[in-house]
């Protein structure tokens, strides 16, 4: 009987320390996923400050940018060769729903339109290049910040006066600025608004003081205003050109498709290369 129930002991241990290695398996790799969320977390944040970094040390790097739209230009192009040889070499041409002078209108407006588009990419590059310089700028000013802080207050309430000077807490569980460009506006103006408290030890200082931050929070406002500003004249040049390059089409498309209505068949391929139609799909 004793040696039963010893058994029984033995066996219900064994069972319980099989129960605890099974736990501790399900904690150790639920604490892995946790950690490697995490490390992701942090990646992704490394990423975005090395490739501003890359960028402020080597500003004079050419970067790609989208492709010119060339078979828009294609288009506007087309639209107005065809229109100035129907002037001047079949002006007495009639075309039902079409009118010479409207379509050279669209073709001259759209052609106008994809060089305005041009330079408006070309503007956002530059933005883009400085508005990184200016970032990269405050991040170092920052790095001084914390570490005037720290040189006055004590470690324990350094979380809350970061806080104060509008430092956030990242997933590395340091305060920085945001890295969201429209945040940093925000957080930018707690910081400076700090500075300029009566008596701010930080404010006066040789370098990075109030006067500093203020040319900084002006300049990156600037930047960023202007960011926004050249990102929405994109979207407006898209829309702008696409419309006009689904009318135009449709015009060319009319013109090419009544010549054979107004001209013998030996004549279509002819007239229409007279016009300007080199090609027989556009």
């Amino acid at each position: 009987m004793r040696k039963t129930t010893k058994e029984t002991l033995e066996n219900n241990l064994s069972k319980a320390q099989a129960y605890v290695k099974k736990l501790q398996k399900q904690l150790e790799a639920a604490l892995e996923k946790e950690t490697v969320a995490a490390d992701k977390l942090t990646a992704f944040e490394l990423k975005a400050t090395e490739e501003a970094n890359k960028a402020a040390a080597n500003p004079n790097k050419v970067n790609k940018t989208a492709a010119i739209p060339f078979r828009q230009l294609a288009i506007a192009d087309l639209g107005q060769r065809v229109s100035q040889n129907w002037a001047t070499k079949f002006s007495a041409m009639q075309i039902p729903q079409v009118n010479q002078s409207d379509v050279m209108t669209k073709a001259v407006g759209m052609a106008t339109l994809i060089r305005e588009s041009e330079q408006n990419a070309a503007n956002k590059k530059t933005n883009t290049d400085e508005l990184t310089v200016v970032n990269k700028q405050i991040n170092e000013a920052v790095s001084q910040l914390k570490r005037n802080l720290a040189a006055i207050y004590p470690a324990n309430s350094l979380s809350g006066i970061y806080q104060n000077y509008g430092l956030t807490a990242n997933t590395r569980k340091t305060h920085d600025l945001p890295l969201d460009n429209t945040a940093r506006v925000a957080n930018i103006t707690v910081l400076v608004n700090k500075l300029q408290e009566v008596g701010n030890p930080l404010a006066q200082l040789p370098n990075f003081n109030l006067r500093q931050w203020l040319q900084w929070q002006q300049e990156h406002k600037r930047l960023w205003e202007e960011s926004n500003f050249l990102r929405e004249e994109k979207s407006r040049y898209v829309a702008e050109i696409e419309v006009l390059n689904q009318t135009l089409r449709n015009d060319l498309k009319i013109i090419y498709d009544y010549i054979p209505f107004i001209h013998t068949a030996q004549q279509v391929k002819s007239i229409r290369r007279q016009l300007g139609f080199l090609k027989e799909s556009f």
